[in-house]
């Protein structure tokens, strides 16, 4: 684990746990149909933050350590 412990450790755990709901609720074909003709900035979010996107959650990160 890095220098910041178990508190580091427990917010990449929170953030997979979410990016894994996210891309549960992006399996609903009709909530996706819905946000890509209502909210297409918020849909393209979402799918950045499932990993769908053109950049994973956490890639930035990555690329600095």
């Amino acid at each position: 684990m890095a220098s910041n412990g178990a508190g580091e450790g427990t917010t990449v755990l929170e953030a997979v746990v979410v990016a894994g709901r996210i891309a549960r609720l992006l399996e609903d074909a009709e909530l996706v149909r819905w946000a890509s003709r209502d909210c297409a900035e918020g849909l393209a979010l979402l799918q950045q933050v499932a990993g769908h996107g053109k950049k994973p959650l956490g890639a930035s990160v990555s690329a600095r350590r």
